[in-house]
C-alpha cells in the first residue's frame, strides 16, 4: 500500500471536510485530491522521468505538503530540505539526491536560485507564492498547475522508496535516510495508536523537514 492511499481515503470518506487550513486558504479533502493530482501532472510535465527527485525548501505551508504528496503521486521521490542549513550544506544534500525540481516559498527563493546555480542537477525552481520570472528560471506554482492535467496515482509499491529525509548532521554531514511506503505507514500506525490524531485536527508546529513533521502532517 502506498502512502498516497490516505489521499484517496480522505476524498471518499471525508470529501467535504477541511483537510488543510493555511492563512486564508482552506482546502477540502476532495479539493486536495484534485490539487495533488494536478500538481503531479505539472511535475511530470517538467520532468517525465519516473523515480526522479523533487526538493521542497519552504516554511510549513499547505502547498509544501501538496507538493510533497504530488511528487509521490507522480512516482517521484520528494525531500523536505532542512531550512536551517546553509547553502553549502543544502548544496551537499542536493548533489547527493539530485532533484531536478525545487519547490520554494518566498523566503527561500533567493537561496533556491543560488542552489540552482551551484547544483547542475536542478533544472526548475517553482515558487509557491508570487509571479514567474522566466529570466531567473522561476516558474509560478499557480501557472504550472493551471497548465497541467491531473494524472492518476503513479506511486510505487509499498517496499519501494517513498521519500528521503536527511539527518541533522550535528556530528558530520547529514545523511539521506530512505523511507519506504511500508515503513512510513508503520510510523503513522504508531502515531494513531498514541492518539496523535484523536481530535480530528492537528496544529502543525514541527518543521516539515523533520520526520515528526512529516508524520504529523500526514493527510489522513
Amino acid at each position: 500500500m502506498s502512502t498516497t492511499r490516505s489521499i484517496h481515503r480522505g476524498k471518499h470518506m471525508y470529501g467535504d471536510r477541511i483537510a488543510l487550513s493555511f492563512a486564508d486558504r482552506q482546502t477540502r479533502y476532495d479539493e486536495l485530491y484534485d490539487e495533488i493530482a494536478s500538481c503531479a501532472g505539472a511535475l511530470v510535465n517538467l520532468d517525465s522521468r519516473a523515480g526522479s527527485s523533487v526538493g521542497v525548501l519552504s516554511l510549513n505551508c499547505d502547498r509544501a505538503i501538496i507538493g510533497f504528496y504530488g511528487a509521490m503521486w507522480a512516482g517521484k521521490v520528494p525531500n523536505y530540505l532542512n531550512i536551517r542549513w546553509s547553502v553549502f550544506e543544502l548544496g551537499a544534500s542536493i548533489d547527493d539526491f539530485a532533484p531536478s525540481i525545487l519547490l520554494v516559498d518566498k523566503m527561500f527563493l533567493e537561496m533556491g536560485l543560488e542552489l540552482k546555480q551551484r547544483c547542475s542537477c536542478v533544472e526548475h525552481v517553482i515558487l509557491f507564492e508570487g509571479q514567474a520570472d522566466s529570466t531567473a528560471g522561476v516558474w509560478s506554482y499557480a501557472d504550472i498547475l493551471a497548465q497541467a492535467s491531473p494524472i492518476s496515482d503513479q506511486s510505487v509499491g509499498e517496499h519501494e522508496m517513498a521519500f528521503l529525509n536527511y539527518t541533522g548532521g550535528t556530528t558530520g554531514k547529514g545523511k539521506g535516510v530512505i523511507h519506504s511506503h511500508a515503513s512510513h505507514i508503520a510510523t503513522l500506525a504508531m502515531c494513531t495508536a498514541e492518539n496523535f490524531f484523536c481530535r480530528g485536527r492537528t496544529l502543525m508546529t514541527m518543521p516539515l523537514f523533520h520526520i515528526s513533521g512529516i508524520s504529523i502532517s500526514n493527510v489522513k
